[in-house]
Formats: C-alpha cells, structure tokens, sequence
C-alpha cells in the first residue's frame, strides 16, 4: 500500500518538474546553481542523488524538487535550451 503511495507522489513530483528523457536541468539554490544531466529521469529519487552529488552539502529531496518546481513556474529553463 505504502509503495503505491510513494509511486503516485513520484510521478506527480515529475509531472510537476516537467521530466523527460535526457534533459538537463538547472536546479538553483541559494548562492549556488547546478546543471544536472539526467539520462534516466524516470524517478524524482534519482534526479535528488544526482543534485545532491553535485552540491556536494546535505540537501533533502523536498528541497530539491521544490527548486525543480519553482524553475519551471518562472517560466525558465527547468529544462535548459528549451522554453515551456
């Protein structure tokens, strides 16, 4: 039961960052920025491992997708080369 739960959040974290395969996305964060090159963004939990790699400091998922989020609200590039 517990697992579906978590797939439904999942794919509506990623409708809601606008994945599909073999994007990059610009994730900002306060006083740093990082370009994250996903090949298989078909799991939110992947693009968090990614980022947080990439920060190199501890970063929790809701963060990161809320970062993904507010990209694509401002209308940016979420997804970097393409407007949406």
């Amino acid at each position: 039961m517990n697992e579906v739960a978590d797939r439904k959040s999942e794919l509506s974290d990623r409708r809601m960052i606008g994945l599909t395969a073999c994007n990059t996305l610009k994730v900002r964060f306060p006083g740093r920025s990082v370009d994250v090159l996903l090949t298989y963004p078909d799991d939110a939990k992947a693009v968090c491992v990614e980022v947080r790699r990439r920060l190199g400091r501890r970063v929790e998922d809701h963060q990161i997708l809320q970062a993904l989020i507010n990209e694509r609200k401002r209308g940016n590039a979420a997804v970097r080369g393409r407007k949406r």
